[in-house]
């Protein structure tokens, strides 16, 4: 099994929320997995805020965790099952995070960095963790002034541009993997396995 590579938007949002709009019910075993990584993302939005004073590189964060349909076995179900627009999409929201108090939520889609088409400029390929990891880097270069923009989309709803300005994080990932009762950590990443206890 390949991992769930998920990594953290390097932005802050600073517009209004997103519009509501009913959020499809997912399959159990995806749904808990989204929910361990929210928990792990959570604690680790606390983390990475509160120390990025004494951790060197620190970089702008928005509390927002993505991860990559197309990176699991069936990438169509995962889709429909989290009702998403596109490949790129939302895993988790910090709490009290610039995000979650623009209305960033689970399972938007992110449509566009800077203008560029998510779809167009990042495509899929192998390895599948690739893409999240050019994503990331693209945020980065984006936010070396200071701002960037994001269209993000949420299924029944009209897609929203969103202005992101940064806040200071240290640059740890927390990655939850798909299987394995392990946790790892190598100064760069915190990485536990789905059945960690």
């Amino acid at each position: 099994m390949k991992s769930l590579a998920a990594i953290a938007l390097l932005a802050a949002v600073h517009v209004p929320a997103l519009a509501q709009a009913a959020a499809p019910v997912a399959a159990p075993g995806l749904m808990q997995l989204q929910q361990r990584d929210a928990k792990l993302f959570a604690t680790g939005w606390r983390l990475v805020t509160g120390n990025a004073r004494y951790c060197e590189g620190a970089a702008p964060a928005i509390g927002v965790l993505l991860h990559d349909a197309h990176a699991y076995g069936d990438p169509e179900a995962v889709r429909a099952q989290l009702g998403l627009s596109g490949d790129i999409s939302v895993q988790a929201v910090a709490p009290g995070s610039p995000a979650e108090r623009a209305g960033v939520a689970a399972n938007d889609t992110l449509v566009s960095i800077e203008g560029r088409n998510v779809a167009t400029a990042f495509p899929r390929g192998i390895p599948r963790w690739q893409r999240l990891i050019d994503i990331d880097a693209a945020l980065n270069a984006a936010l070396s002034d200071g701002t960037t923009e994001l269209q993000m989309a949420r299924t029944g709803a009209a897609a929203v541009r969103l202005g992101l300005e940064g806040t200071p994080a240290c640059p740890t990932r927390f990655e939850v993997l798909d299987t394995g009762s392990r946790a790892v950590a190598d100064g760069a990443r915190v990485i536990i396995g789905r059945n960690f206890t």
